[in-house]
């Protein structure tokens, strides 16, 4: 069943498989346009104007190239393979979707939200999980997107009405925190929610909200609303005259909803006599942790320490900054590692979120963490492994330790706080181990599996320097391995200039590389005939040395190809590429269908090679490697430990560097590791001093190889354009400019046309 869920963000998968490849000609944008038309026909024309403007023939009503988009069309019944027949040609130049039978998200909303239903309308809400493609700004989604909040809106109010008025508080609250965490910002839904919790009495919860409403707004230099800040004083008053209301904590789920005189079996939580709270962090519902947890917080409650423990049951968005901002605001973090624990994500993100807070607040909290029934090594490449392995960890395995644990627990309480080590951040620069918990993983990686996988003939790596070819290579021939796999990597940078001089030298080269690589003796000098050329030689050796030495599929990948481009011989050693991947269709049982090749490279192919039919790089499968997008660049980020805690920092963070890979994770290693801030950072970014002071100096250097380009630079940063498409090739392909041709070209991040117009002025 082909599966596509708009709310949130585009993802389309076949049963339980993603669909990959969808960032290729636009494929996601224009199959989520598809989607929202509901089957209804639309034009070439209609798709141009919407994702290909510059196609259309404005003087002409029918006129238009439309080349693109029927690349698009094509590109995406491929991707459908076995949906493929869902796109549908209706006439010339007309296509449509057809989703009869599939499963569709935001179809299956509408129909819901029409049934006037209860039970309905609830399903209806679980699915509204964000606001539809929210991070998509056309204006055909977000007209799709208001038609579906305001139903949204409608739903939860009648069903929120109706709970309230049947006293049925519980799943009202829910509904109002979902509405929370999903509005775009509004205060109507935080306003009604801090009405209901006042009318059960629950003014510290409510007190809790506003709190948080008010540190949200703190980040972007505002205050709530004025009507929110008068409801807020009004619901303040009305408490100070009803009766007491205390929440208990000491049962497994939080009760405040009546007055403590109506909980004759319960203990209210002892009032601290330091001030100090620690957070416990266990995993709920599991023994013997909750025994552990049960007997910190009754003995730490005695010893004068307020104790948080996160035991509410509807968790929502909401209450997760809750619990953020406890643990920051913890004299003392104490998680209770076992079997079962350490796996959990959200475990791992309050460690992490403990350590980051220690780092800025002088070592506050402090971390206890202690082992229950649990010896074994922490799981690697996660954030607890890098921040607990180095602490001291307590051990409770029975009854019998009760008392030396608890004894231990309060000595480490009395003991001055001092700053955790800062987390272990591997160098930068160059590839990344295949085994890197700082990897982040684009749609091109998938891609790239998925190629290798299925022994495509050429698979084509694009992308700037610094983007991570050497690392997706990397991966992706590391998982060839595990599956079985030949593979064999050339690296031509390592190739000295004697060996890059003639075909002959450079090929007998690549073929001494494979040899020491598939376990053979290199080939011999003398074997190589100088009267059928360096070509027919290359190929001997790989069908009956290389291909004939074992069975199964053979990956060759080759990096750093742009080396090639400007030698006398590149053509040459392209086209016999090409020709071995021609010999994969005349002869599909031939040595040559075993054989894939990896290429990676950054230049544009096209400027150097001119002869298509010679050419591999309008063949095979091509993939794209871009920069960070913001979703990347926040898990990097938490990666790291979160040096950036918030969305306002994480923006400044990408309006300074955009998504470029390099500079983002040498932006985050100088935040974890050596304590410098964001201030701090912004005003040296620009600088030959400053943290990217070396890539800096080597843009310049690069530039300086080509006069002509420089000025092209020069007359760019006085606000020129561009003056050609082969100049605008080579700016973005050595990463300084982004975009494409014939639409908006930018400097590739802020800091460049800073820095640049002090040093080539």
């Amino acid at each position: 069943m082909l599966r596509l869920t708009l709310f949130g963000s585009l993802q389309v998968r076949q049963g339980d498989t993603p669909l990959a490849g969808l960032h290729r000609r636009e494929g996601g944008r224009v199959l989520a346009y598809l989607a929202l038309e509901q089957g209804a026909s639309v034009s070439y024309r209609t798709l141009a104007r919407h994702f290909w403007p510059y196609e259309i023939d404005d003087a002409d009503p029918n006129g238009g190239n439309f080349r693109n988009t029927r690349q698009a069309i094509y590109a995406l019944r491929q991707l459908l393979g076995p949906d493929a027949a869902r796109l549908e040609t209706r006439g010339k130049g007309i296509v449509a979707l057809d989703l009869e039978g599939a499963n569709v998200d935001f179809l299956e909303f509408d129909r819901l939200v029409q049934q006037h239903d209860a039970v309905a309308w609830e399903r209806a809400v679980e699915l509204y999980r964000r606001p539809l493609l929210e991070d998509w700004t056309e204006k055909w989604v977000e007209e799709a997107r208001i038609r579906r909040r305001r139903s949204f809106e409608r739903v939860v109010h009648v069903l929120v009405e109706d709970a309230q008025g049947d006293g049925r508080y519980e799943p009202a609250e829910a509904w109002l925190r979902h509405a929370v965490a999903v509005s775009a910002g509004g205060e109507s839904w935080h306003r009604a929610l801090l009405e209901l919790l006042a009318m059960q009495g629950r003014m510290e919860v409510a007190e809790a909200e506003y709190e948080l409403l008010r540190r949200g707004r703190m980040q972007t230099q505002t205050q709530p609303d004025e009507e929110t800040q008068q409801l807020m004083a009004r619901l303040r008053r009305e408490a100070g005259q009803a009766p007491r209301v205390q929440r208990v904590t000491t049962g497994p789920t939080s009760v405040s909803a009546v007055p403590q005189s109506a909980l004759p079996h319960a203990a209210p939580t002892a009032v601290p006599s330091n001030g100090r709270q620690v957070a416990l962090l266990y995993k709920r519902d599991l023994l013997p942790d909750e025994t552990v947890m049960r007997l910190l917080e009754r003995e730490l409650a005695q010893a004068g320490y307020t104790v948080f423990i996160d035991r509410y049951v509807n968790a929502g968005a909401l209450w997760a900054k809750e619990i953020e901002a406890q643990v920051r605001n913890s004299y003392a973090v104490v998680p209770l590692l076992s079997e079962i624990a350490v796996q959990s994500e959200m475990f791992d993100y309050e460690i992490e979120t403990a350590h980051s807070a220690a780092q800025a607040q002088h070592g506050l909290p402090m971390l206890l963490p202690i082992r229950v029934c649990y010896d074994a090594l922490l799981p690697p490449a996660t954030a607890m492994a890098d921040i607990l392995n180095p602490l001291q960890q307590l051990q409770w395995r029975s009854a019998d330790d009760n008392d030396a644990l608890v004894a231990a627990v309060l000595k480490s309480l009395l003991k001055s706080p001092s700053p955790s080590p800062p987390r272990r951040i591997e160098p930068i620069g160059g590839g990344m181990p295949v085994d890197s918990p700082y990897y982040i993983e684009r749609a091109a990686d998938t891609d790239f599996d998925t190629a290798l996988s299925e022994q495509h003939g050429i698979v084509l790596v694009k992308g700037a320097r610094q983007m991570g070819k050497t690392s997706l290579l990397a991966r992706g021939l590391h998982r060839a391995k595990q599956r079985g796999t030949k593979v064999v990597r050339t690296d031509l940078q390592k190739l000295d200039q004697a060996q890059m001089e003639s075909p002959t030298s450079f090929l007998r080269a690549l073929a001494d590389t494979i040899a020491l690589q598939i376990g053979l003796p290199p080939p011999a000098r003398e074997t190589w005939n100088p009267y059928i050329g360096a070509n027919l030689n290359m190929e001997i050796f790989l069908r009956y040395q290389v291909l004939g030495s074992f069975d199964g599929p053979l990956i060759w990948a080759l990096d750093e190809v742009d080396r090639l481009f400007t030698c006398d011989f590149g053509s040459q050693i392209f086209g016999l590429f090409r020709a071995w991947y021609n010999e994969r269709s005349l002869d599909a049982e031939g040595p040559w269908s075993r054989v894939t090749l990896a290429i990676a490279y950054a230049t544009e192919a096209h400027l150097f090679v001119t002869d298509l039919n010679q050419s591999p790089f309008n063949v095979g499968t091509h993939l794209a490697l871009g920069d960070f997008n913001r979703v990347e660049v926040a898990e990097l980020n938490r990666r790291c430990g979160s040096p950036l805690p918030d969305q306002d920092s994480l923006e400044r963070l990408f309006a300074l560097i955009g998504g470029q890979p390099y500079l983002t994770r040498r932006a985050l290693n100088e935040l974890a590791t050596r304590g410098m801030t964001l201030d701090t950072l912004e005003m040296q970014a620009g600088r030959d001093e400053g943290v990217f002071g070396d890539h800096l100096r080597r843009l310049v250097t690069a530039l300086s190889q080509d006069d002509a380009l420089t000025q092209i630079v020069r007359s760019m940063l006085h606000g020129q354009p561009c003056p050609d498409a082969e100049s605008f090739y080579r700016l973005r392909s050595a990463g300084v400019l982004a975009g494409e041709w014939d639409a908006e070209i930018t400097f590739r991040c802020s800091i460049y046309p800073t820095y640049l117009i002090r040093r080539l002025s």
